[in-house]
């Protein structure tokens, strides 16, 4: 099992890479016609919701004592499977 330092810092590399993807959807959405922006901010915004409660639950293990964040990690998991699941729906495919 990989330490605590260890595992917030493959999380956060994770984290940017999914930050990176919401700017390049950010940019397809502004570049998009009129009506289609309005589907596309919706989207946006579920995605930013996602990427945000994993963002919380990180800090949360992040703040946690050294002994008591191993519990902490389960609610990380499922909150950044939920994030990756959102990246890659097509529902959030521009």
């Amino acid at each position: 099992m990989a330490d605590k330092q260890t595992y917030i810092e493959r999380i956060n590399r994770e984290l940017d890479q999914f930050r990176s993807q919401l700017n390049e959807l950010k940019a397809k959405a502004q570049a998009a016609e009129a009506d289609a922006k309005v589907a596309y901010s919706k989207k946006l915004e579920y995605a930013k919701a996602r990427l945000r409660d994993t963002e919380g639950k990180l800090n949360e293990l992040q703040i946690s004592r050294t002994d008591a964040w191993e519990p902490l990690r389960h609610e990380v998991e499922e909150s950044l499977s939920q994030l990756r699941e959102t990246f890659s729906s097509k529902e959030t495919s521009f």
